[in-house]
């Protein structure tokens, strides 16, 4: 209550964080280049602004090439003494020997992660012998109820139906109608049975939804 929040990023995940951090009273501040306004949170005009501020900076990015190694020995000098880093986006957008002497020295009170430069991490990772760690395996998406969403997915994509969450427009496009993927797509799967008309058996929706149940 009353600390800031940083959003390095606010998309769609970053914009949920905001509603749930505000609901708790806290302020939140968001910097991202491709947005110049959001409802959820007041917009920054540089990373540096927003490390100057946060109290804890959270971290859900991908890992095009302006962000690997964002924060690093030079981004960390700039933050508030004791603030809490978390990264559930990407590995490599940190440098983990600067993120782990940070941590030894004080300047991060903590540092939470589900993601590493590498899956698994390497035993040499520093970030695994630093102190005020929260590591998790990288389970962030893997609640019950996600793994059955991806397997309403994978039925959607089988019966070769536009899917509800579809990045860019690259994938749909063809096809014989405004809710048809294009079957070269389809094709370009590991074995035939991917190449199907519209419709997927039963047994297919059940298999999916049985690896989701644990079974």
């Amino acid at each position: 209550f009353g600390k800031t929040l940083g959003l390095v990023g606010i998309g769609r995940i970053a914009s949920e964080v905001a509603k749930r951090a505000v609901a708790f009273g806290m302020r939140v501040v968001a910097y991202d280049p491709y947005v110049k306004a959001s409802n959820v949170a007041i917009m920054v005009p540089t990373l540096k602004e927003l490390l100057r501020q946060a109290d804890s900076i959270s971290l859900p990015v991908p890992l095009p090439d302006e962000t690997r190694g964002l924060l690093n020995r030079d981004a960390i000098a700039g933050m508030k003494d004791g603030a809490v880093l978390v990264n559930t986006g990407r590995g490599k957008c940190i440098v983990e020997e600067d993120v782990a002497e940070a941590l030894r020295s004080g300047k991060l009170a903590a540092y939470a992660t589900d993601v590493y430069s590498s899956d698994p991490p390497d035993p040499s990772s520093p970030l695994l012998a630093a102190p005020n760690t929260l590591l998790t395996p990288h389970i962030g998406a893997s609640s019950k109820e996600n793994l059955l969403r991806i397997g309403d997915e994978v039925v959607t994509l089988l019966g070769a139906q536009r899917p509800q969450r579809l990045v860019g427009d690259a994938v749909h496009r063809g096809g014989e109608g405004p809710d048809r993927l294009e079957p070269a797509l389809l094709a370009a799967g590991p074995g035939p049975e991917l190449v199907r008309p519209a419709g997927v058996p039963a047994r297919r929706v059940h298999a999916v939804r049985d690896v989701a149940d644990g079974h």
